[in-house]
């Protein structure tokens, strides 16, 4: 979730928020100001109704953001990276780059969140009954109440087991923990936040056949998105394992093809990249500098009519603008030193020694990866070889 309006930071953690926040807060000071409160602190003008609602609304997403702070903190003692913070229309996500190395520290991160929220709710709990045994005033125990549930209410919901919530981050913990086998743990965590999120969709559909109208829809939404959060989930873990143990020279096209820049895009796609079974070339001019790169993908997104008059120098992709990686680096490390984890890009050039060596497109990068998800969904643990061998 990417924020809109940031901030500020926190431990060098970067916090902001998406604009769905702003809707979220007006839809909870809405209901707070002019049903929930009148309902059961009557009394008082609309304007202190609106203010205490407002306050509330404001409460609650710090209460979010102590909790998604809980794991960042837990996760930068852990040693893993913390990008920063979004709170969102369905609540908050704490952006952690990498992983727990232990199934001790990815407990105690996973934890860290609804123990926060549980103990926000009890505190907020003890001052309500506090107050209400000194008869304070009926907005303010009202207000403190409606906090001490919705936090517990946040705490309990984060605990059901199963991905991505932090339920299922814990048993993801313990299942590591047991049987030794991270991938396996991750599998079975999405798999049981899969059918949490089917769940939560019948619940909300029945729901709405029983009447509760927006409330039913809202749980329709949560579990529409717990199931495709958590298929998100279980395909970067697979990802991940697939190339972990990876180098660049593994997966890349080794000596690639060198094409003229002034070649019609027609001939390169027959004459080059048909005829030679390849997805993608190194452009160069005439002297041999690289101009580019440029594959099956540029040319696709040519017209037909226009293949015959275009030159591979209108559609390849500057060399400049392409990043660049070393033969012996790790496959996640130099996508996550380029940038390409986050926002892929279609090539990377391969140099040893100033020289290129070598093409990794996001195609055969792709393929790579296909061909190792099916074992590994079976958990066989491939025997890590080059590419084409």
């Amino acid at each position: 979730m990417t924020e809109s309006i940031r901030l500020g930071t926190f431990r060098g953690i970067r916090i902001g928020m998406h604009w769905s926040v702003l809707f979220i807060a007006w839809l909870l000071a809405w209901g707070l100001a002019a049903q929930l409160l009148p309902a059961t602190a009557p009394g008082f003008p609309p304007v202190v109704y609106w203010a205490a609602g407002i306050g509330v609304a404001l409460v609650f997403f710090a209460s979010l953001l102590a909790h998604e702070l809980a794991h960042a903190l837990f996760a930068q003692r852990a040693g893993v990276k913390v990008q920063g913070i979004t709170l969102w229309l369905l609540g908050g996500v704490a952006a952690i780059e990498g992983e727990a190395p232990t199934p001790g520290h990815e407990l105690r991160i996973a934890a860290s969140g609804p123990l926060t929220s549980a103990a926000l709710g009890l505190g907020f709990l003890a001052a309500t009954v506090a107050l209400a045994a000194a008869d304070g005033p009926a907005l303010l125990v009202e207000s403190l109440a409606w906090l001490a549930r919705v936090n517990l209410i946040l705490a309990v919901f984060n605990l059901l087991p199963g991905a991505p919530l932090d339920g299922g981050r814990i048993v993801r913990a313990i299942a590591w923990r047991l049987g030794r086998d991270r991938l396996r743990a991750s599998l079975l965590a999405t798999r049981l936040g899969r059918l949490l999120g089917f769940g939560l969709v019948g619940i909300g559909i029945a729901e709405v056949v029983a009447g509760a109208n927006l409330g039913g829809l809202w749980t329709v939404a949560i579990g529409l998105f717990m199931t495709s959060a958590a298929a998100a989930e279980r395909n970067q873990e697979v990802v991940h394992e697939a190339l972990s143990r990876l180098r660049v020279r593994d997966v890349m096209l080794p000596d690639p093809l060198r094409v003229p820049a002034g070649i019609t895009v027609d001939v390169f796609l027959e004459g080059v990249l048909r005829a030679q079974r390849q997805t993608a070339a190194l452009v160069v001019e005439a002297g041999g500098a690289p101009f580019g790169v440029a594959g099956l993908a540029e040319v696709g997104r040519l017209p037909g009519r226009s293949r015959h008059e275009a030159r591979v120098r209108d559609i390849a992709i500057p060399h400049q603008t392409v990043p660049v990686v070393g033969p012996d680096e790790l496959v996640l490390e130099a996508l996550e030193r380029t940038g390409s984890d986050r926002a892929p890009v279609p090539y990377l050039l391969v140099l040893d020694q100033g020289e290129v060596v070598g093409l990794v497109s996001a195609a055969d990068l792709a393929r790579t990866i296909e061909a190792r998800a099916h074992d590994l969904e079976g958990r066989g643990r491939p025997e890590v070889r080059p590419a084409g061998q």
